[in-house]
């Protein structure tokens, strides 16, 4: 995990970029079938 300012000029992929247009990211649904997402709020960073 990087501070936003130390990327740089480099891309960042997140895991919105990672999921098919028509669905999600495997690892997102993992999330959902195992009821791990809580407020959301720190979900971005455990996954």
């Amino acid at each position: 995990m990087l501070l936003a300012v130390d990327v740089g000029e480099r891309p960042v992929t997140t895991i919105e970029g990672l999921a098919p247009a028509d669905g999600l990211h495997p690892l997102q649904q993992a999330f959902i079938d195992a009821d791990a997402v809580q407020c959301g709020f720190c979900t971005s960073g455990m996954l």
